[in-house]
């Protein structure tokens, strides 16, 4: 995710980028964000690229097993953030507010349309 970011700013020097993943994609999607995740770490985006990211979705994310959010767990990404974990998802501890959908109910909750909102939003406002 970082090298695509990477090689695509610098092909296209006015792409702005939303990024985001579900389940192990919301974890590559923390180590390209600089969040250390229980797959370790990896290459981030590097800190120039930051404001041209808009947007930070994750659907799922394993990093609510350990208490965390992309809002708590990154000051410079966190405000670009809207993550989704709905009651009765496993692998994100399962702590959300969404309907009892489960780990497999975010392409069809709503989610999908609440996410694009908030990109297209946070793409207008930069």
């Amino acid at each position: 995710m970082s090298n695509h970011n990477k090689s695509t700013a610098a092909a296209c020097p006015d792409t702005k980028f939303a990024i985001g993943g579900y389940s192990l994609g919301a974890s590559v999607t923390d180590i390209a964000i600089g969040i250390r995740t229980y797959l370790g770490t990896g290459q981030t985006i590097p800190t120039e690229l930051a404001p041209r990211v808009v947007a930070v979705i994750a659907f799922g994310n394993p990093l609510g097993l350990y208490g965390q959010t992309i809002k708590t767990a990154s000051s410079t990404y966190g405000p670009k953030s809207l993550e989704f974990c709905n009651r009765g998802d496993t692998v994100c501890g399962g702590t959300g507010t969404g309907p009892g959908y489960g780990h497999l109910g975010y392409a069809t909750d709503g989610s999908v349309d609440q996410a694009a909102a908030f990109i297209a939003k946070q793409y207008t406002a930069s």
